[in-house]
Formats: C-alpha cells, structure tokens, sequence
C-alpha cells in the first residue's frame, strides 16, 4: 500500500492526504463496507502503527520499513 499511495502522490499528482484517505476510507466505500477504512466507534480496528512522526513518510519515503504494528480487528499480529 505504500507503494500506491506513492504513486497517486507523484503520478497522478494527489496530496499525501487525499491518497491516504483513497487507500483507506476511499477504497472501504467503494467496496460498500462502513466498518473498516476509517478509526470510528464501531469499526473493525485493523490498524498499522508507523514508525514515523507523520502519514506524509508513506509517500515520500518509498521502500522504507515504516509499518512498526498491525493490529487485526484490535488485536496485535
């Protein structure tokens, strides 16, 4: 997913913002899923922690090991 969102930044000239919000809450809707995509009361809580001080890292530091955590419906893998 890093890569992706990489590449909607340099290529189709998206914000850091905008391809994150595609990769995650934009790709859940297209797929008609309300619990996953977003950090809300009543979602699945699949999450993955960075080892960043910012989202803006998954875009511009491509082939970085930033994910540190995954959490899978709140639990850690």
């Amino acid at each position: 997913m890093p890569l992706c969102i990489a590449l909607a930044v340099r290529e189709m000239h998206m914000s850091p913002a905008e391809a994150l919000w595609s990769a995650t809450a934009g790709g859940a809707a297209s797929l008609r899923r309300d619990d996953i995509g977003r950090v809300t009361v009543g979602a699945r809580a699949d999450l993955a922690a960075l080892d960043a001080p910012s989202h803006l890292h998954l875009a511009y530091r491509l082939g970085v090991p930033l994910i540190t955590q995954t959490l899978l419906a709140g639990r850690p893998l």
